[in-house]
């Protein structure tokens, strides 16, 4: 094999036009050694064992993290090195061997769960029989094991099937744990949020319950995040130990940064192919609802790998940014020779396209902190008081009083007659567990399918209305995929795979009414901003289209989409009055906050105040979550990041109305 280095600059030779390439930037990167200690304060005959199992010594911050575990404080391991999940596996097998007890160990999704597994399975037929715990993965029609040490789940399996039948199917591993782990704890940013605090809360509650008061040892991993003290603790509050895993070994590794194209699925298969050629193994990494689009596209190639996660092989291919700052940090420490990274035409990759050193100076991503949402509240509180009566004291901790009064009142929760003031679910609960999902505020998540049926992922159904219309192209702002059905019985979207690339930008009609003013300061020297909350009536009657080589056109929706919801926003008072038509107005300040943190473009949006001149930026989900309010602390950090978008952009076809109509607002605010 040429030396990766060589094998890059060379394709990229090959694929440019002229003298313009594609290549923006390669750089090699330095790998590190890493720290060791001599000794982990485990039982001296698992440490041998583990030690022989993964051929390297023991790390520092596993030893820190065994000290606070057994303190019994929370424990965060946030790295960029993904082998800190490793580590995870050690604590749970450290503490709970010796000691004939279980763990509960929470995968974000389906898909992880099932990795999850699989790397357990592997650590148990390596080690000693003395040493092993048998696992079980939370599947459908399967029943308890009693004999399972690690339980697997998933959000929805806790829901709906541990915590729901504790008292039942699932008594003996309430009363054995003594420890839950959190794998991946950078997925549970905005609702998701919200739905993890309270389901710890509801563990907390149950386990409790069975063993006496012991509450479970907390055990996390996670992205390499910038001062995620405040997200933490309003997952579960306590004093946490946040400990770094970066003082793990990395190999030596080459970032490429490949110019943005309408077809970058296409491009990452070509590259692929190019290197394959050359002996490399390589995976393709795509989002998941590209993954339909670009099986097809790879076939059968011998070496060439696609997925929604980092595979083994030679050199990583990134079809598109993976998603934020962290994630990019994450790929450059997973031990491949180059990672590629082909830039398409979403905001943010613009904006790299022109400042691509950000990828390496730029730090780890923030995680604005989950807010109290009190439709996520209001469900896990029906479920909790389904599990165990909720007494008053409980109600009092949690600062929940309004969301109980509501829910007594509408017959939800009944008092029990007891001397101590306790509620239990009523019959006018119906059946809390159902129609749940992390992605969502209330309600389940809507299904992505293709027209054959097969369900490619789940997708967060504050996007329905505004970016699932039929014919728009997914995912939002990079396309690739056409919408050509809603159907709202089965709560779902049917794909297409576009015959060439293609996107879309919804115009819309927004009438804003403030509920609720709780803050303003000044921004920079004259202008002002403020954070509240306030109802939204949304009409999206028109889609903005382009399909690469010709021009932007609108298209007509019928019948408009229309939208109601209420949550918290911030706004800004503008020096000018912007000249725009369908809201094509803000979203620059959307994509510097995907840019900035842990949320996607669509998490927040934008309406415009055309009276007021006033710009709303209002959380996506019904109830918050959490960006207005961190977008309101951060302003003067995120309004030129925005600029900075809005400039990439202004040449655009489809996205250029809102990008020069931020120019105009921000140049001014900005004093540029």
């Amino acid at each position: 094999m040429q030396d990766i280095v060589d094998s890059i600059q060379s394709i990229a030779r090959q694929r440019g036009r002229g003298e313009s390439g594609p290549l923006i930037m390669l750089r090699a990167l330095d790998g590190g050694q890493g720290e060791r200690i001599s000794h982990l304060p485990i039982d001296n005959d698992l440490a041998q064992a583990w030690l022989a199992l993964l051929g390297e010594p023991f790390r520092p911050h596993q030893s820190a993290a065994v000290t606070a575990l057994r303190r019994n404080e929370p424990v965060a391991l946030l790295a960029a090195n993904p082998r800190v999940t490793t580590s995870i596996y050690l604590l749970i097998y450290a503490l709970c061997v010796t000691q004939g007890t279980s763990a509960l160990l929470l995968a974000p999704d389906a898909r992880a769960a099932t990795a999850a597994r699989a790397r357990l399975l592997y650590i148990n037929e390596s080690l000693p029989a003395l040493y092993r715990l048998p696992t079980q993965l939370i599947e459908p029609q399967v029943r308890p094991d009693p004999a399972a040490r690690i339980v697997i789940a998933t959000p929805e399996t806790l829901h709906s099937r541990l915590l729901r039948h504790h008292d039942r199917a699932w008594r003996q591993l309430w009363r054995n744990l003594h420890m839950m782990t959190l794998l991946d704890l950078h997925r549970y940013s905005g609702v998701a949020g919200a739905h993890l605090a309270d389901l710890l809360l509801r563990v907390q509650r149950v386990a409790t319950s069975h063993s006496g008061g012991a509450i479970p040892h907390l055990l996390a991993s996670g992205y390499e995040l910038h001062e995620p003290l405040a997200a933490l603790e309003s997952l579960y509050n306590a004093p946490w130990k946040i400990l770094s895993g970066d003082d793990l070994p990395h190999t030596p590794t080459a970032l490429a940064v490949w110019r943005n194209t309408a077809d970058r699925l296409r491009e990452a298969v070509d590259v692929a192919r190019l290197l394959q050629k050359q002996g490399y193994r390589i995976h393709i990494l795509c989002q998941p609802l590209e993954s339909a689009a670009i099986t097809p596209l790879v076939g059968d190639i011998e070496d060439i790998t696609t997925g929604t996660s980092p595979q083994s092989g030679h050199v990583l291919i990134c079809a598109g940014h993976p998603g934020a700052q962290s994630a990019v940090r994450r790929l450059l420490r997973s031990g491949y020779q180059a990672v590629i990274l082909i830039l398409g035409e979403s905001p943010l990759e613009q904006m790299l396209a022109r400042h691509s050193e950000t990828l390496l100076s730029q730090g780890p991503s923030n995680w604005p902190a989950a807010p109290l949402n009190a439709y996520v509240t209001a469900q896990h509180t029906l479920c909790a008081a389904t599990e165990l009566p909720l007494s008053a004291t409980e109600v009092e901790s949690a600062g929940i009083g309004q969301i109980v009064d509501r829910l007594v009142e509408g017959g939800q929760l009944i008092d029990l007659p007891d001397e101590e003031v306790a509620w239990h679910a009523g019959p006018a609960a119906g059946d809390p567990y159902g129609d749940w999902s992390v992605l969502a505020a209330s309600g389940s998540a809507i299904m992505a399918r293709t027209e054959q049926g097969r369900q490619i992922d789940l997708i967060d159904p504050s996007a329905y209305a505004r970016w699932c219309y039929p014919g728009a192209a997914l995912p939002v702002v990079r396309g690739g995929l056409r919408v050509t059905a809603q159907d709202e019985e089965s709560n779902g979207i049917a794909l297409r795979m576009e015959t060439s690339p293609r996107r879309t930008f919804p115009l819309r009609r927004c009438t804003v009414t403030l509920r609720d003013q709780r803050e303003t300061r000044a921004l920079f020297l004259s202008s002002q901003i403020g954070y509240g909350r306030a109802v939204v009536e949304e009409e999206i009657y028109s889609s903005r289209e382009y399909t690469s080589g010709g021009s932007a056109s609108e298209v007509m929706i019928r019948p408009a989409q229309q939208v109601r919801w209420a949550a918290p926003c911030c706004w800004f008072e503008l020096p000018v009055a912007p000249q725009v038509n369908g809201q094509q107005v803000g979203w620059s300040l959307a994509g510097a906050l995907s840019a900035a943190t842990l949320a996607s473009f669509s998490d927040l949006v934008p309406c415009l105040d055309e009276q007021a001149r006033r710009l709303y930026l209002v959380d996506a989900q019904p109830g918050g979550n959490g960006l207005a309010a961190w977008l309101y602390a951060h302003a003067e950090d995120m309004l030129p990041l925005a600029y900075d978008i809005a400039l990439a952009c202004r040449h655009d076809p489809l996205l250029e109305p809102w990008a020069r109509a931020d120019m105009d607002w921000l140049l001014p605010m900005l004093g540029r």
